[in-house]
């Protein structure tokens, strides 16, 4: 019964074979040449892996158009090949190739497109003369190639030339171990470096991440630059410091913890190097008075008293002698104010000196009566171990007393600058 139905159906495809040059699997119409309906389509072959015994030829070689399943190595074909690349030997085992002759000749390789060269063990290459050329390298889009193991490449006309880099954009390089580049034209040669941006500065290979700014390969610079050891530089491509910048910084705020304290100003040595320093007017205020009621003669000149001290914190002052040392150079601005306790007569000539190292550098003069104030300021350029002292003149015909207490008799002073 089965030889008789195996007749039948042979007959019955040799005619229709003959008659209309198509085949029909499951169909009394035929379209193509093999046409089944409603039904799977199963082809075999054997295990590469099991049978050790050399692949007999693919069905055709050589150029031409075809879908070719290659039973012996596990392999599928489809498209249009120009030369030998489908031919046995450039067919690798469980590889596909799709498109305008693409090259899959190592295990498990992919290659789908316009010639693109999958040659690496599990490699991929995708696109147009995309090429793959190392043992899980990607490759992809056009003119790129992955050319060092489990490196990707992808864009337009990149390079992955160290183990497991990737280069993306256009005329990208990534050349060290586990390096990645993006943008036009920028190279990573350090390992475990990123590079992005255009035409980045090349010069070195202790770099950690770049931004290329350049404009040509020959004119190739960085906006910025990571180092290895964590210096960071903007516009320097050899930072020495944490952050070095070459150019003008703009902050809305700042914060330097090192040596901060309140009232400290950030000064510079000789070399830019900052740091926090009391402010240069610190510790060089003054706030003097008396409380001996002093008695000044007539006609006289008569050195004030100030034997008692509110403010002095850089103990410069005197109360023995009534002298202020100036404790640092630079420009001060200094008071001085007389109450007189005595009642002294109308119009009564009173002229208070201020005097530096025994020279009078201002006074001031008034006709004053009964009790009252004379005060005079100087804002005044002076160095450190200046004496002041102030004098006092009245001519009242009798000798005059002074008041006591900070509210009628006062020496007082800072360093502005």
């Amino acid at each position: 019964m089965n030889k008789k139905l195996f007749l039948f159906t042979g007959f019955c495809i040799t005619f229709l074979f003959s008659a209309a040059q198509n085949i029909g699997i499951g169909t009394t119409n035929p379209i193509a040449l093999l046409h089944v309906t409603d039904s799977n389509v199963l082809f075999t072959g054997p295990n590469p892996f099991v049978n050790y015994a050399p692949a007999a030829h693919p069905p055709v070689q050589g150029s031409g158009t075809r879908m070719m399943w290659y039973a012996q190595k596990a392999a599928f074909r489809a498209g249009w090949v120009e030369d030998n690349r489908w031919d046995k030997d450039s067919i690798g085992v469980f590889s596909i190739a799709l498109g305008h002759s693409p090259l899959a000749s190592n295990t498990s390789a992919v290659s789908v497109g316009f010639r693109t060269r999958s040659t690496g063990f599990a490699s991929t290459a995708l696109g147009s003369v995309t090429e793959a050329l190392a043992d899980g390298a990607t490759s992809m889009g056009y003119l790129t190639k992955a050319l060092a193991f489990y490196s990707t490449s992808m864009g337009y006309n990149t390079i992955s030339g160290g183990f497991a880099s990737t280069s993306m954009g256009s005329f990208t390089k990534a050349i060290g171990t586990a390096s990645a580049t993006m943008g036009s034209f920028t190279k990573a040669r350090s390992d475990n470096s990123l590079a992005i941006g255009q035409f980045n500065d090349t010069s070195a290979t202790n770099r950690l991440f770049e931004i290329g700014n350049g404009t040509t390969d020959n004119n190739r610079s960085n906006a910025v630059t990571v180092l290895k050891d964590g210096n960071t530089g903007i516009g320097v491509l050899n930072p020495l410091e944490k952050l070095e910048v070459a150019g003008k910084i703009k902050s809305t705020a700042i914060q330097v913890t090192s040596g901060a304290s309140p009232g400290n100003v950030l000064t510079s040595d000789a070399s830019g190097n900052a740091s926090w320093q009391p402010a240069s007017n610190a510790n060089t205020g003054l706030e003097a008075s008396t409380f001996a009621g002093q008695v000044i003669s007539s006609g006289v000149f008569t050195k004030v008293i100030f034997n008692f001290k509110y403010t002095d914190p850089a103990s410069a002052f005197s109360t023995v002698n009534s002298e202020w040392t100036i404790p640092a150079t630079g420009f001060y601005h200094i008071s001085a104010a007389l109450f007189f306790f005595t009642l002294l007569p109308p119009g009564t000539d009173v002229v208070l000196s201020l005097r530096v190292n025994g020279s009078e550098i201002k006074q001031k003069k008034a006709k004053i009566a009964d009790q009252s104030t004379i005060d005079l300021s100087a804002d005044i350029a002076l160095a450190a171990n200046d004496l002041v002292t102030v004098y006092v003149l009245q001519l009242s015909g009798a000798a005059a007393t002074l008041t006591n207490g900070r509210s009628g008799i006062y020496l007082s002073g800072f360093k502005v600058y």
